[in-house]
């Protein structure tokens, strides 16, 4: 059962997602961010000849403090530590 207010994502005990409407700076959270790559668009040849400089591998290089919490085909999705 998916819930309420988070886009058809899932609460998973492993991976708590913060309620609606709170950051993960609350609550006694550490700062952290979301990062959502798309594998697929960072290696379309006509985007990234026009509009894309980086690969999927150099945009994770700057965050070496993630941890991959989903994964849908060519789509993850990271939690990534900002301090």
């Amino acid at each position: 059962m998916a819930a309420a207010g988070y886009g058809g994502l899932r609460r998973h005990s492993l991976f708590p997602i913060p309620p609606p409407g709170t950051s993960c700076g609350q609550r006694g959270h550490a700062a952290q961010a979301w990062l959502l790559l798309n594998r697929a668009t960072l290696s379309n040849d006509e985007l990234t000849r026009k509009l894309i400089r980086y690969s999927p591998d150099s945009v994770l290089s700057w965050f070496p403090r993630r941890r991959l919490l989903a994964q849908d085909g060519q789509v993850e999705l990271y939690i990534v530590g900002l301090k």
